[in-house]
């Protein structure tokens, strides 16, 4: 979580916070993200993630329910709240599962509440316990709201709030006799809700209808409606005004989240210890990023892995000896750049160090094997804001190779017909067939391949097989040579994303 806090400016009223309360919840809404990170938390209970969708940068805040216990989400978030150290968020959203109101709402039902009842508080009398309900309503524009109403989503709907579990019908009833316009109810708002509205900050309470609350009560559909719920969540997103003085602050952090870059600042590390364990660890991954984006794997099977050594052992130095509080570096289909505010460093001198240790002899390496062949080119000259900049250029014969890896995708499925599914949107397809054991099985997927390139799409094949190889280059020799079709045998099975293995 010490990320938060060396991000506080750049985030402040611009971050959405959301949290969730069981792994149903939380699954759903990390899968609806574009990308995300897991920070580290101090309770066992609690788990934090930092995401990006639809340009905004969201903090996922995970724990138990209810608030009695010590790893309950809404004690997690009431405490990120009251933390000074940590940015102030544009929004918070409570996204999840709820109980129905059933003359109101149905099962599978979102319910996008802006208006809240807390009735956890209670006073006992002669007469027995009387309820005193307090009513809360957001600062987000009700317009805004309303927008997201549609088929199956409520909006803007009321929500009950207490500390109650409800799985039984007649508790359910004379709670809803009490407030008969009540949507549904959930079990986290009655804290979260006043923590936000007393420190000015917009909430939204995004989740959907997995039971009734009644004598009927099971958990059977919650994952599948809190599916539903984070996709409105995502809606939500584009709601929320953030402080727009932070935005090319956002984009580059946005960028560090989607992978596409790495920021190391001053503050992450422990100086008193080992700091290039530390960097390495920082930078742990980099080399399969280089390949993924790049294609440097296409150059040379070593590119990568010497290029991410020579890049670490750079930032290793900014912070040593350039005394930098800020380095950037960035990957993208032609390359990789790194940008730091450290003190002016020339590449060349380097080069001459007669005492370099790590740097040095990395340096060496990779001018030998690399750049005085050609495949690499190197600029040192500063950038921007930056005091230093190196950028590395690699000839990528391939630069929309990572968008088809990474968004097309091709889908097999050697039981269907046709076995190979390919989104229609995508005009660059990737297609691994380096899975399969059996050749026939293969060669059944390569007869599907003619559809598809007569309809305009690009296709880049992944493959390790000689025979399958010539076997393609046989049938489609003209699209090969217009590069329609390009054969890739990188020589192993290709993983998912450039996160997979990390």
């Amino acid at each position: 979580m010490r990320h938060l806090q060396a991000y506080r400016d750049t985030l402040d009223r611009s971050l959405v916070v959301v949290q969730t309360t069981n792994s149903s919840e939380r699954e759903a809404v990390l899968g609806a993200l574009e990308a995300r990170r897991k920070l580290s938390t101090q309770h066992s209970s609690h788990r934090a993630y930092l995401g990006v969708a639809e340009s905004r940068v969201v903090l996922v805040l995970d724990g138990d329910g209810a608030f009695s216990g010590a790893g309950a989400a809404s004690r997690f978030l009431s405490d990120f709240l009251a933390n000074e150290r940590y940015p102030t968020p544009a929004a918070v959203v409570l996204c999840g599962v709820c109980w129905g109101n059933p003359s109101r709402s149905a099962v599978g039902d979102v319910l996008v509440a802006s208006s809240l009842i807390s009735v956890n508080r209670k006073v006992a009398e002669q007469s027995g316990l009387t309820t005193i309900p307090k009513t809360f309503e957001t600062q987000l524009p009700e317009e805004s709201v309303r927008e997201l109403g549609g088929k199956n989503v409520i909006a803007p709907a009321l929500m009950l709030s207490v500390e109650q579990l409800f799985k039984g019908t007649k508790a359910r009833d004379e709670l809803l006799e009490k407030f008969p316009n009540a949507h549904g109810g959930e079990m986290e708002g009655f804290v979260v809700v006043p923590a936000c509205d007393s420190r000015l900050i917009p909430w939204l309470i995004v989740k959907a209808v997995s039971d009734f609350g009644d004598d009927d009560f099971e958990r059977n559909a919650q994952g599948a409606v809190a599916e539903r719920a984070a996709e409105v969540f995502i809606k939500c997103l584009r709601h929320i005004p953030i402080n727009a003085n932070n935005k090319d602050r956002l984009d580059e952090l946005a960028d560090v989240i989607r992978g596409h870059s790495y920021e190391l600042r001053q503050e992450f590390f422990d100086f008193g210890g080992n700091l290039a364990v530390q960097v390495n660890e920082a930078l742990r991954g980099l080399d399969t990023i280089i390949s993924f984006y790049t294609g440097s794997l296409i150059q040379h099977a070593g590119l990568a892995r010497q290029l991410a050594i020579v890049v670490k052992e750079f930032a290793l130095n900014s912070l040593t000896h350039g005394r930098a509080r800020r380095i950037r570096i960035e990957v993208d289909p032609h390359g990789v750049s790194l940008d730091d505010d450290g003190q002016a460093y020339p590449l060349e001198n380097l080069a001459a160090e007669v005492k370099g240790r790590g740097g040095q002899g990395a340096w060496r390496g990779l001018k030998r094997d690399h750049v005085e062949s050609g495949r690499l080119r190197v600029n040192n000259e500063a950038r921007n804001k930056w005091r230093n900049s190196v950028r590395f250029d690699i000839d990528n014969a391939h630069p929309n190779l990572p968008d088809a890896k990474e968004k097309c995708r091709a889908n097999i499925d050697p039981l269907s017909r046709p076995a190979i599914y390919v989104h229609p949107e995508c005009s660059d397809v990737y297609i691994d067939i380096r899975l399969f054991e059996m050749m026939t099985l293969a060669l059944d997927t390569v007869e599907e391949f003619e559809p598809l390139l007569e309809s305009g799409k690009r296709l880049f094949v992944a493959l390790t097989d000689r025979d399958i190889r010539e076997k393609i280059e046989a049938a489609f020799p003209g699209y090969i040579e217009s590069r329609k079709l390009i054969l890739l045998q990188d020589g192993f099975a290709d993983i998912p994303g450039p996160f997979s293995n990390l």
